[in-house]
């Protein structure tokens, strides 16, 4: 087919060649007019093409390019003509829904501006408020077209803490920041090892609206094993992994980390105020200064320390135990307490690490108190073990169904499972030995065990 001889943008159109060459004039210049038209905003195709007469709008594409038929075009023009046509509608249908989104976003911002909203919204907590308001602004908007506030990301880490797969679900419900997000906003806090008065600072502005007894506090410290690991930190140009005391860091590869947190007595608040990383636990002396710095720092932000709370460690004890002499030599007090400038401070072990504490003295050892009655008596593994063995000839219908041999028998004793300790001193292996006792199962040694 030829095309016929004209003017296309003052290009004089060539006759196609019947050969096999690559390309053809012809061609190539059907294939800039049809590229060019693409580029302009052409006045065929404003509005909706699909609402349109497809023969004028074929037509005004024909006559811009100086053809009144397609039959007139090449295979290969024809087909790059059906092409434009397509992504012009495409294109169309775009700036439609492009436009459509705008309406909708300036009516919401309206909205959100308005004097019913914001009698709507005026009893609303301040966290409550921004809540509502990104839902309602960001209705209809693509998820990556989307900026959150700062407000709205720290909202979204306090769900995100309390549970993990729940702000998944409520992700899919409500437009919140995803977890990328939140994993990035954290990584911009500068924080290392050591005591952070930043947390100190926000204590200080927390203690202005609390009440007088929510300000009494205890200080916490525990230590658990992590798994030794080196790695170079790109953000601070820096090797982590090592043991790091905040104010300086040693060449050795840490294995244990110590936390220390603040925990409100009468009001329901915590805060951590800082951690170590160290290669075979912190030393007493260290654990002694953290303790007097993070008193007076405390003391400093409108708190007051009353007791400390740590297991029985080598290392905490002979920090508590050093505290409570110095403090004896001063004072003369007889108490196991110690103090800090003005500050007195009870040191209390936790009630866990106790129970396992006096379950394994139990397991080697008698303990001989005096009861109530001012008689004396002495408590020893055999009756645990004896209660048992005859609790288990009951059948079914035992008094103590949850004490197996791994809490009785001591070579297969869980001995750094806490549950294990409790309910072996629980009230329903008390009400077993009295129920035995009363009924003279345990024969002549009645007395012995009798309170």
């Amino acid at each position: 087919m030829l095309i016929q001889t004209g003017t296309l943008y003052d290009t004089p159109l060539a006759e196609p060649s019947t050969s096999f060459a690559p390309t053809t004039t012809s061609n190539e210049n059907n294939s800039n007019q049809l590229i060019h038209w693409l580029q302009e905003d052409h006045p065929y195709c404003k509005g909706d093409v699909r609402s349109e007469t497809p023969v004028s709008f074929r037509r005004g594409l024909l006559r811009s390019m100086g053809i009144l038929k397609s039959v007139e075009l090449t295979p290969k023009a024809k087909r790059m003509y059906h092409q434009a046509i397509y992504y012009k509608r495409r294109a169309n249908a775009l700036n439609r829904k492009n436009l459509n989104f705008k309406e909708k976003l300036t009516s919401l911002e309206k909205v959100t501006n308005e004097k019913s909203f914001l009698n709507l919204t005026k009893n609303f907590s301040n966290a409550a408020f921004h809540f509502f308001k990104r839902q309602v602004e960001s209705f209809g908007k693509n998820a990556k077209g989307i900026r959150f506030s700062l407000e709205d990301k720290i909202l979204g880490l306090a769900l995100y803490k309390q549970s993990p797969s729940a702000y998944k679900l409520l992700s899919k419900i409500f437009v919140l920041p995803s977890r990328v997000t939140l994993q990035k906003m954290l990584s911009r806090i500068p924080i290392s090892a050591g005591i952070h008065d930043a947390a100190f600072s926000t204590l200080k502005a927390a203690s202005k609206n609390m009440k007088a007894q929510d300000k009494y506090c205890v200080l916490l410290f525990d230590e658990m094993s992590i798994e030794p690991n080196v790695m170079y930190n790109q953000h601070s140009d820096e090797v982590d992994g090592l043991e790091n005391f905040g104010k300086k860091k040693v060449a050795k590869i840490a294995n244990h980390v110590q936390v220390y947190m603040l925990r409100g007595i009468a009001g329901n608040w915590k805060q951590p105020v800082g951690y170590f990383f160290v290669n075979g636990g912190v030393k007493a002396t260290q654990i002694k200064q953290n303790i007097i710095e993070i008193v007076r720092k405390a003391k400093a932000a409108g708190m007051t320390v009353v007791a400390t709370v740590c297991d029985q460690g080598t290392n905490n004890r002979s920090a508590i135990d050093s505290l409570v002499t110095e403090t004896k030599n001063k004072t003369g007090t007889p108490h196991y307490v110690f103090d800090v400038d003005e500050n007195r401070i009870v040191p209390l072990f936790d009630v866990p690490h106790l129970l396992k504490a006096l379950r394994n003295i139990l397991l080697t050892k008698d303990i001989h108190f005096i009861n109530k009655d001012g008689k004396k008596r002495v408590a020893k593994w055999e009756h645990i073990q004896q209660t048992w063995y005859l609790d288990g000839y009951s059948g079914d219908l035992r008094a103590m169904p949850k004490i197996t041999e791994f809490h009785v028998i001591q070579s297969k004793i869980k001995k750094m499972k806490v549950s294990v300790a409790a309910q072996v001193f629980s009230r329903s292996v008390a009400a077993a030995m009295n129920l035995l006792i009363s009924n003279n199962k345990f024969g002549n040694r009645k007395e012995e065990i009798l309170k």
